[in-house]
């Protein structure tokens, strides 16, 4: 499989001071309870990617005939990110093993995304997403004193 670093501009469209969720205290936070202000969007359609977007947390419509409700066809990996308060770096928990799920589930699929060369870039465009994603909204991020504790050991740090 060829590596591809498809990934054009990404599309940003930061939500309204309305729109924003309460800031939920670190030590309150659980692990898939709270999301962001944001999400990350692109669609495939006809064979091609259309244009990433990062934008408001919201609903989004699906086609009543769409291969997800009908064939269990999708893909959802979450990831945990922290700012390491002593250096300003934000630090991902095992990019490499969401990457590593999601390879394994498209390998089962066979989907016509393994031949575009999607898992070969993955990782690079993981990180920019992360990049583009920082810029809405730091405080979204947990906030830690001392990144290397307990099971945090294997985190990376993957912006500065």
């Amino acid at each position: 499989m060829r590596s591809m670093n498809y990934m054009p501009e990404i599309h940003i469209q930061l939500c309204s001071e309305d729109q924003k969720k309460e800031k939920i205290p670190d030590e309150k936070l659980e692990f898939g309870k709270k999301f962001t202000d944001h999400m990350f969007l692109m669609k495939y359609k006809d064979g091609k990617w259309g244009t990433p977007k990062i934008m408001p947390y919201q609903n989004f419509s699906l086609d009543p005939a769409a291969m997800v409700l009908h064939y269990g066809q999708e893909i959802f990996e979450g990831m945990k990110a922290y700012i390491n308060q002593k250096t300003d770096s934000v630090y991902i928990f095992r990019p490499h093993e969401n990457a590593k799920e999601i390879e394994k589930i498209l390998s089962k699929l066979k989907d016509d995304l393994m031949e575009i060369g999607v898992v070969g870039s993955i990782l690079h465009d993981i990180s920019q997403v992360c990049q583009q994603l920082r810029k809405t909204r730091d405080e979204d991020l947990p906030m830690k004193s001392d990144i290397l504790e307990s099971s945090y050991e294997w985190q990376e740090k993957i912006l500065k």
